[in-house]
């Protein structure tokens, strides 16, 4: 279902057609299927998304097995 909602935004923004989920934060409950959207609004300090970010690239904070020391 939600690969469903995913693609159609795609489709909505490559052919421009409909209203975007910009800015909102789409909710789903799966028992009682219920859907929410939540406005939010970008904050300039945000160390991700902000004016300066500081968070710039993913970090994998998991190893292998194997790499365990005992």
């Amino acid at each position: 279902m939600l690969g469903t909602i995913q693609a159609a935004e795609v489709l909505k923004y490559l052919t421009g057609v409909g209203e975007l989920l910009t800015d909102k934060l789409l909710t789903f409950d799966a028992c009682t299927m219920d859907f929410r959207k939540i406005t939010t609004k970008r904050t300039a300090s945000c160390p991700v998304c902000g004016d300066h970010p500081v968070v710039t690239e993913l970090v994998d904070y998991e190893q292998a097995v194997c790499e365990l020391k005992r």
